[in-house]
């Protein structure tokens, strides 16, 4: 739910997090990334759609380090 009190993100700041994501090597990255964006821009709800693709892209990490793991 949206909050029209809650801080903007800008698109200089979306992208930024975007190349953040495209350049983590490790689900703990993206964990930190999700948290930064949640405790500067909650409520913004252009923020809360990154978190869920952020949540994604975290658990896909980390299938794949799994996968690397049991090889």
């Amino acid at each position: 739910m949206s909050d029209d009190r809650a801080p903007r993100m800008s698109n200089e700041e979306y992208y930024r997090c975007l190349e953040r994501a495209t350049e983590a090597r490790r689900p703990e990255e993206i964990h930190a990334l999700r948290s930064e964006v949640v405790r500067r821009w909650r409520g913004d709800p252009r923020a809360d759609d990154l978190t869920e693709a952020l949540y994604a892209h975290q658990e896909r990490l980390a299938e794949r380090q799994n996968g690397d793991r049991m090889r």
